[in-house]
């Protein structure tokens, strides 16, 4: 049997401040959906014999109305193929609090489309294969307790699908998010009778015991993944090893680190656009690193000559990191200042498009508050 594995397609992710122009809509957002329906296509195209999705469809447990359409939309197609669909709710579409209710229960709907959430273990028979879905759960020990229902059907190929992360002696598996969970090697190298673990949550493709693998996300959320390659995988069983699909996606880019000791703010612009001038930059996410900066030669950058080297990408970080001897002598110098005195500073270098003024009032008139509530009172 041919099965497709894809996971961490986030919809509803958005980041930056740039809306397309014909619809407003945030770029980001609409590059992650463009990703998941071009996966979608890529799966129908490979034919597979059944699709796994393997958490974090969505970006947030209350995903927008576009991020549920698209979702459906894409599912309807495997629907009307024919292919049976599993998807698992990873950490993010995961509520925390039961009530709240799953928003893949919509998918269920859906014809050969069989969602697994609320902290379930569900084994779904699909003929000569069974899937096993885990779903994610509030706790360590709940997710721990549904992969400790998983056995092998004998007769039959068996896959698991489940999300989260991974403690291993060699270092953890994991994104760093408040919320993630993390297996037990042992719970799953007890699974080696399984043919097949379909993992989700750690974007980068990657075999984890010799039959887990993550298949990597369908899009890039930061620039720590910027050398992963968005896709999904197709594996064949029993036996075969999966293959990974790359997808067209924006192009993330962190450029080399430029050093800028001894340089004035002219030059560090000079050595930026030198390091720019020979890449296409049309559309791409980048991002730019100048170390051992004088605090002077920071100060003196110009942010619309900044602007102007990188106004073909649709954004660009900036990492500027002033030499340590000055944020040494800086510290040594800190005085501890009132926080209402910190909130001014800082509202002075904030970027805000607008409001500045009354978030500012907001922000002074809060902490005054929680003085005023910390302060003893006498009876």
């Amino acid at each position: 049997m041919k099965i497709a594995h894809f996971s961490d397609t986030h919809l509803g992710f958005a980041a930056y401040d740039a809306a397309d122009p014909a619809s407003g809509v945030n770029r980001r957002e609409l590059d992650f959906y463009g990703a998941f329906l071009r996966a979608i296509d890529g799966i129908l195209e490979a034919r597979p014999d059944a699709v796994i999705h393997a958490g974090d469809l969505y970006d947030s447990v209350r995903p927008a109305n576009r991020a549920i359409a698209v979702c459906m939309e894409g599912f309807a197609k495997l629907s009307r193929a024919g292919i049976p669909a599993v998807v698992v709710a990873g950490n993010h579409e995961a509520p925390r609090i039961r009530t709240t209710g799953s928003i893949l229960r919509a998918l269920g709907a859906l014809p050969h489309v069989f969602p697994v959430f609320d902290a379930e273990y569900r084994a779904i028979d699909l003929g000569r294969l069974v899937v096993h879905g885990v779903s994610d759960a509030p706790s360590d020990a709940e997710l721990e307790a549904s992969l400790a229902k998983v056995k092998a059907v004998p007769g039959k190929l068996n896959v698991l699908a489940a999300h989260g992360g991974l403690r291993r002696e060699s270092g953890q598996i994991e994104s760093g998010e408040y919320n993630e969970h993390l297996f037990p090697p042992e719970l799953l190298g007890g699974l080696s009778d399984l043919d097949y673990i379909a993992l989700g949550h750690y974007h980068r493709h990657m075999q984890v015991t010799p039959n887990a693998w993550y298949c990597g996300s369908t899009e890039r959320t930061s620039f720590s993944q910027a050398s992963y390659t968005p896709g999904f995988v197709i594996v064949e069983l029993p036996g075969g090893a999966p293959k990974h699909h790359a997808i067209e996606v924006r192009a993330m880019q962190s450029f080399p680190t430029i050093d800028a000791r001894g340089l004035a703010a002219r030059d560090v612009l000079d050595a930026i656009a030198r390091t720019l001038r020979s890449e296409k930059l049309d559309g791409i996410l980048g991002r730019i690193i100048v170390e051992n900066l004088s605090s002077s030669a920071r100060d003196g950058l110009d942010p619309k000559a900044l602007r102007e080297l990188t106004q073909a990408g649709m954004h660009f970080e900036w990492d500027f990191r002033i030499r340590d001897e000055e944020r040494r002598t800086a510290s040594a110098g800190l005085a501890i200042r009132p926080l209402e005195k910190e909130f001014e500073e800082f509202m002075k270098e904030a970027k805000i498009d607008g409001g500045r003024k009354r978030m500012l009032e907001l922000g002074l008139d809060y902490l005054a508050r929680v003085r005023a509530e910390e302060e003893p009172h006498e009876d």
